[in-house]
This record gives C-alpha cells, structure tokens and sequence, in this order.
C-alpha cells in the first residue's frame, strides 16, 4: 500500500553500499502536522531510486511517496527480531514554482503587448462602417 506525506528534507545522507548488489540512501523528513510537536521520519530509498535525492537542498519543502513494509530476523541468540521500513520511491518539490506556469504567462503577456501596439487610435484610420 502507497502512502504520502509533505514536510520539509530535514538530513540527507550519502549512499551505502551494502554488497555489490545492495545499496541505499536514507533521508530525515521533518513532519509538523502538530506546530507544537515535530516528528521527524527516517525514509530509506533503495537501489536506483538512491539518485532521487540529488536535486533537493537541505530544508527544501518535499511530499515523499513511499511503501510500509516489514520484516522478520532471527538473531543469532535465536531471537526473532521485526524490523519496519518507510521504503520511498518518489520525491517531489513543493516549494518550487512549477517552469511551465512561468512560460504560460510571460506568453500572455508578451501577446496583450502586442495585441495593445496593434490596436488603432479611436477616429483615426478607421474606415470601417461599424
């Protein structure tokens, strides 16, 4: 089951490598649903999905999409063991203005200057009968 949640990139930390097929990346979330209490919520990303973070800025505003999953281990004494995940797979900024809304209004704008500079002065030049 996929879950979200929104919040500011708190700590970041450099890629592990596990074995030569395993590696992951970890990420600190700071989660403030209640001002007055902040929870901070460690994410792991795995394999491929480890670049995802390189484009984000300690203290950027970010939603994580990501899986709950668990696990059981048997210790060596013989002692089960149950260890949970927050397994992400996609990072999103939330702070950034989106590029396309940004060119969609210099666009409008540019055309009402043009369209202004096209319109004749009232009376002059005007031939037409309506």
């Amino acid at each position: 089951m996929a879950y979200q949640v929104q919040g500011k990139l708190l700590e970041k930390y450099e890629t592990q490598v596990v074995n030569e097929r395993f590696r992951k990346r970890e990420l600190v979330l700071q989660y403030d649903e209640n001002p007055n209490f902040s929870q901070f919520i460690k994410f792991e990303l795995k394999q491929d999905r480890c670049s995802l973070l390189d484009n984000f800025a300690i203290g950027d505003k970010i939603e994580v999409n990501f899986n709950l999953t668990g696990r059981k281990w048997i210790n060596k004494e013989g002692k089960v063991v149950y260890f949970t995940t927050l397994d992400a797979w996609k990072i999103t900024a939330l702070s950034a203005p989106a590029v396309e809304n940004i060119e969609n209004s210099e666009t409008v704008q540019s055309q009402e200057v043009v369209n202004s500079n096209l319109a004749p002065e009232s009376g002059k030049g005007d031939d037409l009968p309506f």
